[in-house]
């Protein structure tokens, strides 16, 4: 049966671009029919893209909605009472140019992503869990408050 390797990938920064492959190995005589990974769980990470070729399977991009930081904004201008504000999940959710008022910042220190990783061959089927630990050095947060272009007007 097909092998999976490593099951553990390196560890990642939030937001922080990355490549990573899992190699699939075979038994002399074995052949590979397909080959799938999916990242499982949620968040869904929109910057993530897995690529397969023959028996390797790239994972590539940058996590950008793991940890669920909130934020709070108005559109430019707008003003006046009984106004109610926008609110979005996760840093890749926050539009840029906006009056962004408010974040409730996630300070989990990691979380752990898991994909699912499935080789169907001639020796059969075969389905490994792979993880990733994604870091939250909270800098992330802390520079993009830094550069982000308000819009109060």
């Amino acid at each position: 049966m097909a092998t999976i390797s490593p099951t553990v990938l390196p560890t990642v920064d939030f937001n922080q671009t990355f490549t990573t492959d899992i190699t699939i190995g075979t038994n002399v005589g074995e052949t590979i029919s397909s080959v799938s990974a999916t990242l499982v769980g949620s968040p869904v990470e929109p910057n993530i893209n897995i690529a397969i070729n023959a028996n390797v399977i790239t994972i590539s991009g940058k996590y950008t909605a793991t940890f669920t930081d909130v934020f709070s904004y108005l559109e430019p201008g707008a003003t006046g009472p009984g106004l109610t504000p926008t609110v979005v999940t996760g840093l890749a959710n926050m539009p840029a140019d906006k009056n962004l008022f408010n974040l409730d910042q996630d300070t989990r220190q990691d979380e752990t992503r898991t994909y699912s990783v499935v080789v169907d061959g001639s020796a059969g089927s075969n389905t490994v869990s792979v993880t990733q630990q994604v870091l939250n050095t909270l800098e992330v947060m802390r520079s993009f408050m830094d550069n982000y272009n308000y819009k109060a007007s």
